[in-house]
């Protein structure tokens, strides 16, 4: 009877997104490969700052203001695990 209503209604069903706001939604313990995509944008961009004409003390200023800045947004939702902050500690 039911599956009758749905062929009628044509209501499929939908999968819901693995991020929302640009965080993991939460299903069971959070592990540090859900917050991988923090570490990928981090190298990617201190990569990309590898090839701009700066001097060390310029690129040692853009690294800690603006790398520093991406996973802020993260950690004031999560408290992410201690494998992932020496990642991120080893990118910077």
């Amino acid at each position: 009877m039911v599956e009758g209503v749905k062929n009628q209604l044509n209501v499929g069903r939908v999968t819901f997104e693995a991020k929302y706001l640009g965080l993991p939604t939460p299903e069971g313990r959070l592990k540090a490969d859900r917050f991988q995509f923090i570490v990928d944008r981090l190298t990617k961009r201190c990569s990309a700052w590898e090839e701009r004409h700066l001097s060390a003390g310029g690129k040692d200023v853009l690294i800690k203001s603006v790398a520093q800045a991406i996973p802020v947004y993260v950690m004031s939702v999560f408290q992410l695990p201690g494998s992932l902050h020496e990642a991120l500690a080893r990118c910077i």
